[in-house]
């Protein structure tokens, strides 16, 4: 690998983890969002071995996974900031009328018993029988 090729690799690994953030979106699963790294990392291969012109095609695989480790230190270098991108870059969710709780506090009712107590506790109650975790 030439000189020429280290360097925008080392710029491309850079590079990644932003251009990572601005393509994912904070509500995807762990595992959508690691494709779309190896996704950027390769993309980001092709395009260096392309521009320094390494001619074994074999080098995109060498150079993507110089991209992935260079880009995973440098994210947890600047993880806030990556952090910030990627929920400035996701749109905010919509909330339609009338689903929000309301702005007041619920008052027991006229025989003492408090509703939010009793959905709470049937809702625990119907976590345990089905086994469900959130953890």
């Amino acid at each position: 690998m030439s000189q020429q090729t280290e360097i925008f690799t080392g710029v491309a690994a850079v590079v990644a983890p932003f251009l990572t953030a601005l393509f994912q979106r904070a509500h995807w699963s762990a595992a959508v969002k690691r494709w779309v790294a190896i996704t950027v990392a390769l993309i980001l291969a092709t395009v260096t071995v392309l521009v320094t012109g390494v001619e074994d095609p074999g080098d995109i695989l060498a150079v993507a996974a110089l991209i992935i480790a260079g880009s995973q230190v440098i994210f947890s270098a600047v993880y806030p900031a990556a952090w910030a991108i990627t929920d400035a870059a996701t749109p905010a969710a919509e909330v339609p009328e009338g689903v929000l709780p309301p702005e007041e506090p619920v008052e027991p009712t006229e025989d003492g018993v408090d509703l939010d107590a009793v959905i709470s506790s049937a809702l625990a109650a119907s976590e345990l029988e089905s086994g469900e975790d959130d953890v």
